[in-house]
């Protein structure tokens, strides 16, 4: 399943699939995008690294105006503050 995997990760098949998909819908390519930035974050070794990169996706999520995002942006806020 495309949504399920990092980009980096998928076959050249499911690349070719997704990349025509984000072609047609510039909400699904933010959200791909923000996918992406998520994934990094996670596979980052470095806490103060995923701190950081945590941030930058919470404010890059914040500026997509995608409303689907928004629970994930509270419970983050909640949950990890990030003084």
């Amino acid at each position: 399943m495309i949504k399920n995997k990092a980009y980096s990760k998928l076959p050249d098949d499911s690349k070719s699939a997704l990349e025509l998909m984000l072609e047609y819908s510039e909400d699904l390519r933010k959200a791909h995008f923000i996918k992406e930035l998520f994934v990094d974050m996670l596979e980052e070794n470095s806490y103060a690294k995923q701190r950081q990169l945590l941030r930058e996706w919470l404010l890059e999520v914040e500026s997509s105006s995608i409303k689907e995002f928004k629970a994930a942006i509270t419970a983050f806020r909640n949950n990890y503050p990030l003084s």
